[in-house]
């Protein structure tokens, strides 16, 4: 069951259409223990997006910035984010300032091309997800997140490594393919006999600070400057 519309849809409806069938969950972002009270044949792993670390990375590349703009959407998936960044915004010891571009709702994408169009020297964008504007309009985390970023006079970042591919500069990232082998590790434990409720939910060990190299060079970050254990994708060797 991948994301928390799975496995809420597992919850309700589980025991009807797969009786007895064990559960191995993963890219649960509002996972707390309590969710499994009363049932029987689940795991998996909980997956906690780290906003406080990337905003940390933020002030760390650039220690100027004042001013950060966050993307988000009214999905479950972004309604969680927009709840944990608004604790990040009121809480934030770095002097950073969060402004949220869904204020009125889900935003317009044009009304996001304006507004990056007018970023500059002590902004950077946050994207944390967007996949429907406010008229319905899909928006490809590629093509049209990449025309952006690309357009944009500064870096992106995020908590996911799959945006990366768009061109943003990094954050501290989970990642789809070691989460996913982390789950396809659990599962193969239930596959050969081991119970489920045996095996204790785990937390996401996909995490690590990821960073496009060619980003990184546009917009003149030191790779020394990078916290321990970084990941760069796309690295240059001499």
């Amino acid at each position: 069951a991948s994301d928390d519309y799975a496995l809420g849809f597992l919850f309700r409806y589980r025991d009807s259409l797969f009786p007895g069938v064990p559960v191995v969950f993963c890219g649960i972002n509002d996972f707390s223990p309590d969710m499994l009270d009363g049932k029987r044949g689940y795991t998996g792993i909980s997956q906690w997006n780290r906003m406080v670390e990337t905003a940390e990375i933020v002030t760390r590349l650039f220690p100027d910035t004042r001013d950060v703009w966050v993307v988000t959407e009214i999905s479950a998936t972004g309604t969680g984010n927009r709840r944990r960044l608004d604790s990040l915004a009121r809480s934030s010891r770095s002097g950073l300032k969060f402004h949220f571009l869904d204020s009125a709702g889900t935003p317009r994408w044009r009304e996001i091309e304006a507004k990056v169009a007018e970023l500059d020297e002590g902004d950077v964008v946050y994207w944390s997800e967007l996949f429907l504007d406010r008229d319905g309009m899909y928006i490809d985390p590629e093509v049209d997140l990449g025309r952006l970023v690309e357009s944009a006079k500064v870096p992106f970042f995020t908590h996911q490594a799959s945006y990366l591919s768009a061109g943003i500069l990094g954050g501290d990232c989970n990642r789809g393919l070691e989460h996913g082998l982390q789950a396809g590790a659990m599962l193969r434990k239930v596959l050969d006999g081991t119970p489920v409720d045996s095996i204790p939910v785990e937390e996401d060990a996909s995490t690590a600070p990821t960073f496009r190299w060619d980003a990184m060079e546009r917009f003149g970050v030191d790779k020394n400057r990078l916290p321990p254990g970084s990941v760069v994708i796309g690295e240059t060797i001499p």
